[in-house]
């Protein structure tokens, strides 16, 4: 049986067709969903932990000149606003079950 030959520098039908249906996985949206997930585990945990304690903490120190550092709180609010569409993830975040649904549908929607 012949291998059909395209303009694709002489790589078979066969393997394109595969590359097109399992394309490796974006890198960049893993680690973001891998985020969103720690972040929920951070927001149920009990207030003495230092976890939680860092992400709710407001350290008051001298600031440096210039922009603001951005935040890890930040970073998890504009993944759940580009991955999940929504805004307030700390009250959705609250709700194992509800945040178990949206990651399994952010997970399924960008197969990961």
């Amino acid at each position: 049986m012949a291998q059909h030959m395209r303009g694709n520098a002489g790589v078979p039908d066969v393997i394109m067709n595969s590359y097109s249906l399992y394309k490796e996985p974006n890198i960049v949206e893993d680690i973001k969903i891998r985020r969103l997930e720690w972040a929920n585990h951070i927001i149920r945990m009990e207030e003495e932990r230092i976890p939680k304690n860092v992400l709710n903490g407001n350290f008051h120190t001298t600031r440096p000149v210039g922009r603001p550092r951005t935040r890890w709180a930040d970073m998890v609010q504009r993944d759940a606003l580009q991955l999940l569409g929504m805004r307030g993830w700390r009250r959705r975040a609250a709700n194992r079950d509800e945040w178990r649904r949206l990651m399994r549908e952010a997970k399924a929607w960008k197969r990961l």
